[in-house]
């Protein structure tokens, strides 16, 4: 930062043994020239270079003062940027930590009402793992059935697999309408028709399983005798068997109250995820608000600590120009042969007043007052 001359020790010491001197040297012819030393003994007023070293502290002073102005300009505007956007994040996260609570006693209540419906006797687990094990042994008693047709084995294994999968489908839907309440007019109608098509189909198979036996008997391809009826009986028994077991599986794992566990189920996940959608919008607030908060630090501590250089710049100003004025008085003291004090030596040297805006004191944090102590500097 610009610094205003003021003279050196030597300079001030050469200057004061001058002025206190009761003479001077001519310049023709070069002789010794009488003088009255200054300042006189009875002058009250400073000194003249006196006067002159303190004007020069003063404009001193001024340059600096000015100089704090002009880098003020730049850090006081990024310090109040900082602040409010600290304070604006600050609110953000107060709202966003509202919205965090509000999600979450949603969710808790949510919670507490898909828990007031009695859980079921089977898991949802469970369940798919009977029906799975219900689809996979209906497969190999149909591939056996379609086979007798004399179609290929990849058309023998996609008819047993649509057949086990449908038996198995139908035993799944028409548990869960069984033990579904209340039952509307539609669901008790497919009640009735779920378990006769079930039925239909079965005993279509089953005939054509006591087609197949019939071929391999006569064929003596089994080695015990079983006639088409009870070769139709057992099928028909073992198909049914498994289809009731898929049935049992689904009836024992449905809740009865399967369309309102069904809609709480829907309310809880949807307040589940806002709930983590306000988490992850409150620590995002959060670690913003760290970051503002962290840079208004920065902000802060580099306008202070530049304020404090130009404080104690402006105090070594004041005490070098008072310690001057000492080396001045006591050269000049030197000087003089009568070794008589001039009346204005006897008092302190003139008050050197610092500006007000370079006391520690007197840093303003109000960014309120920004505009007015700055016109025309804007924070957007």
């Amino acid at each position: 930062m610009p610094k205003t001359y003021i003279y050196s020790r030597r300079k001030v010491r050469c200057k004061g043994k001058k002025d206190g001197r009761n003479w001077y040297w001519k310049f023709w012819p070069l002789m010794k020239g009488q003088k009255e030393p200054a300042p006189l003994l009875n002058q009250r007023e400073p000194a003249a270079f006196e006067s002159e070293l303190i004007s020069l502290a003063d404009a001193s002073l001024t340059d600096l003062s000015k100089n704090w102005e002009e880098t003020d300009r730049k850090l006081f505007p990024d310090y109040c940027r900082r602040l409010t956007e600290k304070n604006n994040l600050l609110k953000k996260s107060t709202q966003e930590n509202k919205e965090l609570e509000e999600a979450k006693l949603i969710m808790i209540k949510t919670k507490d009402e898909l828990d007031a419906i009695e859980e079921p006797a089977l898991s949802s687990s469970w369940e798919l793992i009977l029906i799975a094990f219900c689809f996979l042994v209906e497969i190999p008693f149909n591939s056996v059935i379609f086979a007798v047709f004399g179609a290929s084995k990849l058309d023998t294994y996609l008819y047993a697999l649509g057949t086990a999968g449908f038996i198995s489908m139908l035993a799944y839907f028409f548990g869960k309408k069984l033990k579904m309440h209340p039952k509307t007019l539609s669901d008790k109608i497919l009640l009735i028709i779920m378990p006769l098509v079930a039925i239909g189909v079965l005993t279509v198979v089953s005939i054509l399983r006591s087609v197949m036996f019939d071929v391999m008997k006569s064929r003596n391809l089994f080695k015990i005798n079983l006639d088409p009826q009870t070769a139709a009986i057992i099928f028909v028994a073992l198909n049914f068997a498994l289809f009731l077991g898929a049935m049992l599986a689904t009836y024992a794992a449905t809740r009865p109250d399967h369309k309102k566990y069904r809609t709480r189920l829907k309310k809880f996940r949807d307040a589940k995820g806002e709930y983590k959608k306000a988490l992850r919008d409150a620590e995002d607030v959060t670690e913003e608000l760290a970051d503002a908060e962290e840079h208004l630090a920065e902000a802060k501590n580099k306008r202070a600590k530049t304020f404090a250089v130009f404080c104690e710049q402006a105090l070594n100003t004041v005490d070098d120009v008072r310690w001057l004025v000492s080396v001045y008085r006591a050269a000049n003291m030197e000087a003089r042969l009568d070794g008589k004090t001039p009346e204005c030596f006897k008092y302190p040297p003139a008050k050197i007043l610092i500006p007000f805006n370079l006391n520690e004191r007197n840093i303003s944090w109000d960014c309120e007052q920004l505009p007015k102590k700055y016109p025309g500097i804007t924070l957007n």
